[in-house]
């Protein structure tokens, strides 16, 4: 069983090398970590990130040779700007199939301003033989604002070639290989099937409400157009 560490980012300067730092420190058993640049309609103007983003992914992998020297770090650009969130997650999602067709692993889903916590002053984790039992079932991991009390069961594990998506037409869904919702995580909605296991070890902590302004406003750019736009059929 291996464990990649996913990350979709565009123009994540800000907080990319914290939230790197903080994941190969916790995490001791990551085998890979896949990167995926790129923007989408209403959630970027430029195909690739724009600032500092390559820059600092670069240092951080030449760092890595030196100091976690078994781990396989892969950075994916785009070559155009996707249609949606989902299609550009969903694009990493074969990405990394194609990487790994045929074995057993899980993609630990991390974004570029975020950071593992833990509610009991633990500092470490080991993933692979947890993962390992849970029968390809997605996992789920309850996620806050920075500074804020009330979090949300937020998909963070999903298992390799099970055919598994995000709803093209609805960023917070997540469907089966035959476009069945596995859990939708929609703030406010968080319907979750029973079918997927839920992390209490540790939790996740998002910084997009203290993010900087310009990068707020693409982002609800997308929010804006995806709630003013009706629901279509999935076309992964």
């Amino acid at each position: 069983m291996r464990t990649i560490l996913t990350m979709c980012i565009y123009n994540e300067e800000e907080f990319l090398w914290d939230t790197l730092q903080n994941t190969v420190k916790t995490v001791k058993d990551l085998d890979a970590i896949h990167i995926l640049d790129g923007a989408w309609k209403y959630g970027g103007t430029s195909p690739n990130s724009s600032d500092k983003t390559d820059r600092i992914i670069e240092t951080f992998a030449h760092a890595c040779q030196s100091n976690y020297p078994e781990l396989e770090i892969f950075f994916a650009h785009s070559s155009d700007i996707f249609e949606s969130e989902s299609a550009k997650r969903n694009h990493q999602l074969k990405l990394i199939d194609g990487i790994y067709g045929g074995e057993d692993y899980y993609a630990f889903v991390i974004d570029g301003d975020e950071e593992i916590r833990f509610p009991n002053g633990v500092v470490e984790l080991w993933l692979r033989d947890y993962l390992k039992e849970q029968n390809n079932r997605c996992g789920l991991v309850t996620t806050y604002a920075y500074n804020q009390q009330k979090g949300g069961k937020i998909l963070r594990f999903i298992p390799g070639n099970q055919g598994i998506h995000y709803h093209t037409g609805k960023s917070m869904c997540l469907h089966d290989k035959n476009c069945e919702m596995i859990t939708d995580y929609t703030p406010g909605i968080e319907w979750i099937n029973k079918q997927c296991f839920e992390v209490t070890d540790f939790f996740i902590m998002n910084k997009w409400n203290i993010r900087n302004k310009e990068r707020q406003i693409e982002k609800d750019k997308f929010w804006q157009h995806q709630q003013a736009t009706p629901e279509i059929k999935c076309t992964y």
